[in-house]
């Protein structure tokens, strides 16, 4: 048994100081992702920041990534997981390949860390990290190729024989890395300018609100609720009944309704969606014997700032659905990066 210490001169002794010594202090206080601010247009390209996405000009099957600074959390083969610096001093294109499979596909994007290469790089470094994509049938879950090592830049739509990718096609995935302080009243904050709001500090994001007013559902429609049992950061709205995400992460949610007198072989469908993506859906079928059936949806759903949750409802006859605190509502809570 020993205790060293880390990042000394040589001395006498001639002591190595290792890179995974110099990595330390990232690895105890910052997260994976990207230095400095990043923005995007209502969530899809064109973005700003660091390792910002872009459709080419002219179009193409590909997408331009810009320079930029980020962490990504590997363990360099025979060393201990740590925090790697991996900077981009030009624009890189990143080939989308062709999609001919009969149904759209998606490309997450990441900047992926080799462990052998960050065990054992080049003579100039530059052959340790790489963009790579892993395509998906989903743009919720990667369920492709994810490498083991990496952290997500962007996922993109890839439609059933598309010829080019533009901004719309490019969803902004990047996060803000994140400074762990170890203090007994703060836990996480999250780093973005020189002021710390508590939403930052993960501390007041998440609501609670149940539909009040009467309501009946045919076609498919959101369900807005339009009161608030609680609203910690004020990002609920009671005019839309959809939830708007202050940072980026994952959110877990739950949806319940229950309808009126449905009916024999009458059907209701109730839908979970983030960022308009349908994410979750529960399905009820009337009984002969009538009653008031209950519906429930629960998902956690990955958002960047400024996206929305919502719920919608559609019955195949037009019913009302019960209302109340008990009856229809939806709560929200933060889970975190």
């Amino acid at each position: 048994m020993a205790i060293y210490t880390d990042v000394l001169t040589g001395g006498v002794n001639n002591h190595e100081t290792t890179a995974q010594a110099i990595n330390g202090a990232a690895t105890d206080f910052i997260g994976e992702g990207i230095v400095n601010s990043i923005t995007a247009t209502g969530g899809v390209a064109p973005m700003t920041g660091g390792y910002s996405v872009a459709q080419q000009s002219p179009l193409a099957m590909a997408v331009d990534v810009s320079t930029g600074v980020g962490y990504v959390t590997a363990t360099p083969t025979g060393q201990s997981s740590q925090n790697l610096r991996v900077r981009n001093t030009a624009t890189v294109a990143v080939v989308i390949s062709a999609n001919s499979s009969g149904s759209t596909k998606y490309d997450w994007l990441y900047i992926k860390v080799d462990p052998d290469d960050a065990a054992d790089p080049g003579v100039n470094g530059d052959d340790v990290a790489t963009l790579v994509t892993s395509r998906s049938t989903s743009s919720v879950t990667d369920d492709g190729t994810p490498p083991t090592y990496s952290t997500l830049v962007a996922v993109v739509t890839v439609a059933n024989g598309a010829a080019s990718i533009a901004n719309a096609s490019i969803a902004d995935r990047r996060t803000q890395i994140s400074v762990t302080i170890p203090d007994n009243s703060i836990t996480q904050a999250k780093i973005v300018d020189a002021n710390v709001s508590s939403e930052k500090l993960d501390l007041t994001i998440g609501a609670r609100a149940y539909r009040n007013a009467a309501v009946s559902y045919s076609a498919e429609a959101d369900i807005v609720f339009d009161v608030e049992n609680w609203d910690l950061g004020s990002d609920f709205s009671t005019s839309t009944g959809r939830f708007t995400a202050p940072v980026t992460g994952y959110y877990d949610v739950t949806c319940q309704v229950r309808i009126t007198d449905l009916g024999d072989t009458n059907t209701a469908n109730l839908r979970l969606y983030g960022n308009s993506v349908q994410v979750s859906l529960a399905t009820v079928v009337g009984a002969s014997a009538g009653g008031d059936p209950s519906l429930s949806a629960t998902d956690t759903i990955y958002l960047t700032a400024t996206q929305e949750i919502k719920a919608t409802m559609n019955i195949s006859t037009s019913k009302a659905l019960n209302v109340g605190s008990t009856a229809c509502y939806i709560v929200i809570n933060y889970r975190g990066l």
